[in-house]
């Protein structure tokens, strides 16, 4: 193996170290497909002089699309083998529904990887290429400012892009200069492919034809857009205290008065911000009949929001108003840590809830909350619910058609929900990631099972 390029490699070390207090030291797994971007970055890991002490494991995910996924696989391993590295090989087959499928698989896999080795993150190859492509496609489909600031270097939970800072083309002058070789993935060709489409036909036409500097002006724009979202996110926590805002089970309210003086433009981020917290974000049309409402509120007046959400006004306060249960059904809120039962309906059918303290053992279908907000509640989903899972939030919606559950059954499903309305827990179907948030020593184990009724 040849000397690092010094340039690339002490840009690389700079980049590095400037992110160290999110990086830390201990475990790090990198994902390595065997392509020319996270075989560089693996290099740049294993071989640049002065990085943090880091505990590289390599997981390479084989989603069995391609007749070589095999000979990829044996690639890695070897490679692995080189540079003295450990690799776990995980294989995700049946993928060939959709992009966006495997793409979630893959984000699975490398959250499991993660947790197996005790690491804090997984490190990603996109690089700066890869983020103006992924500004561009979201402009298109009609992306907000959150949607165009792209990739972030860090995204939760735990996955972190070191060479974003860094063009396709730095990485492969460095790629040759350090001699590596390196495996070409021809489904890379195929424009069928929406990102494909991107990179190798829009992109270039709009260099070619209308801006030369394309791709560096969609990596600014996503650098603008964060800084927006970024400092919005910063100044928030400040404007909700000066709102007096208070929340409740599936209830958000706030000063009516000093909610009234803000700028229109500062109300609608609020009133989106507040419905996002209860688990409903609001679409255009939502939006719109917020603002309306706020401008001229009275007392005992209310407005349904898109996703069910109701915004009322209650003398001087405004309240946001998650759905509530389907008439019929019969929800069990679990108001704090004793130990206790319920028995709830839901579509007909009736479950018995049991929790104690998360160090019992239970027998049946249980799961352990950490740090809970209560109260905690079990009940039907409702419309517009999300739960946050290793490779981001998906809706239930669409989480019970990939699972293929049957519409009929879908709203006797009992869902776990904590007192900001953040779904943790659907039995039998999946189990949200843990709230970095929600920490502390309290635990709280809970199990779902038929009741038997008369």
């Amino acid at each position: 193996m040849r000397s690092p390029d010094p340039g690339l490699s002490v840009r690389f070390r700079e980049v590095v170290k400037g992110q160290a207090q999110h990086v830390g030291t201990g475990p790090l797994v990198v994902a390595v497909s065997g392509g020319m971007d996270s075989t560089a970055l693996l290099h740049l890991l294993r071989f640049t002089p002065g990085l943090p002490s880091l505990a590289l494991n390599v997981i390479h995910v084989d989603h069995g699309l391609r007749g070589t996924s095999a000979r990829d696989a044996e690639w890695v391993a070897g490679l692995c083998r080189a540079w003295d590295l450990p690799l776990s090989v995980v294989r995700a087959e049946g993928l060939r529904a959709s992009e966006e499928v495997a793409r979630d698989a893959r984000y699975a896999a490398l959250a499991l990887a993660r947790q197996s080795a005790g690491a804090q993150w997984v490190a990603l190859g996109h690089h700066a290429d890869d983020q103006a492509e992924t500004v561009l496609q979201r402009a298109v489909r009609g992306a907000g400012l959150q949607g165009i600031s792209g990739m972030a270097a860090f995204r939760k939970p735990g996955i972190w892009r070191p060479l974003l800072t860094f063009w396709r083309a730095e990485l492969l002058e460095y790629a040759r200069a350090v001699g590596l070789t390196w495996l070409d993935d021809e489904s890379n060709q195929d424009a069928r492919f929406t990102r494909n489409a991107i990179r190798l036909t829009i992109l270039p036409a709009l260099e070619a034809l209308v801006a030369p500097g394309a791709r560096g002006a969609l990596v600014r724009l996503a650098d603008l857009a964060r800084e927006a979202e970024d400092g919005w996110a910063q100044a928030l926590p400040l404007l909700m205290s000066q709102l007096a805002v208070q929340e409740g089970s599936g209830e958000t309210t706030l000063d009516a008065d000093a909610f009234m003086a803000l700028p229109t433009l500062v109300q609608i981020r609020v009133t989106r911000a507040v419905c996002d917290g209860l688990g409903f974000p609001l679409d255009k049309t939502g939006t719109q009949l917020a603002a309306e409402f706020i401008s001229g509120a009275k007392s005992g007046r209310g407005v349904a929001l898109t996703g069910g959400v109701r915004l009322r006004r209650d003398l001087a306060r405004f309240a946001f108003c998650a759905p509530a249960v389907v008439e019929g059904d019969v929800a069990v809120s679990i108001p704090g840590g004793q130990a206790g039962s319920g028995i709830a309906r839901l579509g007909g059918r009736f479950l018995r809830v049991e929790w104690k303290d998360g160090g019992a053992n239970q027998n049946g279908v249980g799961f352990t909350v950490v740090g809970p907000r209560f109260p905690l509640t079990v009940r039907a989903s409702q419309p517009g619910d999300r739960i946050e899972l290793p490779y981001g939030t998906k809706k239930l919606k669409k989480l019970y058609l990939e699972s293929r559950v049957p519409e009929p059954k879908r709203g006797r499903l009992p869902v776990l929900v904590d007192a900001k309305g953040r779904v943790l827990w659907i039995p039998g179907i999946a189990e949200a990631v843990a709230d970095a948030s929600s920490t502390g020593g309290e635990s709280l184990e809970i199990k779902v099972d038929d009741a038997v009724t008369d």
